[in-house]
């Protein structure tokens, strides 16, 4: 599909080797700053919320708001690498009109790669409790403009499995492009978005996006969001 082969050649250009300046050494600096990693637990607790306004909530290829808009909101607890986590949305589900998402896990660090390990519950407020995946996640930053995503899922209960790839690259400051393709590993149905990332202040941010999959119709989808976080 074009939409793949554009991807891929994406990925494969701006992963390239990128130059670097060379720099002589120094034999008279013995006391260099050291970089101090994270700590792994941590005494403090820091807390993160926001809400966006997207025009149509998309999940997995597949509208979960009839194409309507959706408000959606989350508050998150962390405390070194250990987070958890409620995120919500309305829905246009059935019965269905809001979904709740419990979350906990960790983001353990690594170099330029960063991790995300987690298990989700997915509840609502009709049907109650559906269904639960754990998601695992993993970014490689290559530059300070460039970072490249991957990730898999799996629901235990269903056995049904997802494995993702993906890209963001920021640009002229505030800017940034990105794009996702993801495949469903039982049925090999695949979906993929593409799109652009403005950040209008350091709460507000605007993200225009383009949806596609293997079964059903493309979409352009706008979203402004606010996010708040005590963490330094």
């Amino acid at each position: 599909m074009k939409f793949r082969a554009v991807l891929a050649s994406a990925l494969l250009a701006m992963s390239a080797p990128w130059p670097m300046p060379a720099f002589a050494a120094d034999p008279a600096v013995i006391d260099a700053p050291q970089e101090v990693e994270p700590d792994t637990f941590s005494n403090r607790i820091d807390l993160s919320w926001g809400v966006a306004l997207t025009s149509n909530y998309m999940s997995n290829g597949v509208t979960q708001s009839n194409d309507k808009p959706a408000i959606q909101g989350y508050v998150e607890l962390s405390s070194g690498i250990v987070y958890t986590s409620l995120w919500m949305s309305s829905v246009r589900l059935g019965e269905d009109i809001a979904e709740f998402d419990l979350a906990w896990g960790i983001r353990p660090e690594w170099g330029p790669l960063s991790f995300d390990i987690g298990y989700y519950r997915y509840l609502y407020d009709a049907s109650g409790n559906c269904c639960g995946e754990w998601i695992a996640k993993a970014d490689w930053k290559l530059s300070d403009a460039l970072t490249l995503k991957g990730g898999v899922k799996f629901d235990p209960a269903t056995q049904s499995r997802y494995a993702k790839a993906g890209f963001e690259f920021g640009f002229a400051e505030k800017f940034s492009v990105s794009a996702e393709y993801q495949e469903n590993l039982v049925d090999h149905l695949a979906d993929w978005d593409a799109g652009l990332g403005y950040q209008i202040t350091d709460t507000l941010s605007l993200d225009v996006r383009y949806y596609d999959s293997e079964f059903s119709d493309p979409r352009y989808v706008a979203t402004l969001a606010w996010d708040f976080s005590t963490a330094e």
